[in-house]
């Protein structure tokens, strides 16, 4: 009998690389791992292959290489990363890509590292601080916050 299948997006990161190898060191071997990652040839998508980890291809901008990653997982771990192009706009852009393909793949379990929205404790009205972005306090929180709808809903 095959195993369930989690995916990691961001498997060759901090948080998603982390969770990778907590799953393949499980003695257990409870899940297969499907690491997701834009570099599969790099060197943490080897070490990652040879610790038993099916490597696959694809960018969160991309909903058609996302939605190819997630066929036939169980489960999911879901993850954007900010810093790589400062923008809030393009953050949830990229969320939305993930929780759609979660759910047109029909996975069961989806875990997706997110952040408090701020706006919720404090307006976004450059009262109290600069509002940054048009609309954000801190963007980097508030959209990974604000994305949190498109899991509740889809």
């Amino acid at each position: 009998m095959s195993k369930p299948i989690i995916t990691v997006f961001g498997a060759t990161g901090a948080q998603g690389g982390g969770l990778a190898r907590a799953l393949l060191a499980d003695s257990g071997r409870h899940f297969a791992v499907r690491a997701v990652t834009r570099k599969p040839d790099g060197a943490a998508a080897a070490e990652l292959k040879r610790a038993g980890a099916e490597v696959v291809l694809a960018d969160i901008d991309d909903g058609c290489s996302v939605r190819r990653a997630l066929e036939g997982a169980y489960g999911a771990f879901l993850v954007t990363n900010f810093w790589e192009h400062h923008s809030a706009q393009k953050e949830l852009v990229q969320a939305h890509n993930l929780a759609a393909a979660a759910a047109q793949a029909g996975v069961r379990h989806a875990i997706w590292s997110t952040l408090e929205d701020t706006r919720e404790f404090l307006a976004a009205d450059g009262t109290r601080m600069p509002v940054l972005q048009d609309q954000y306090n801190v963007p980097h929180l508030d959209a990974k916050g604000a994305a949190n709808r498109f899991f509740e809903q889809l």
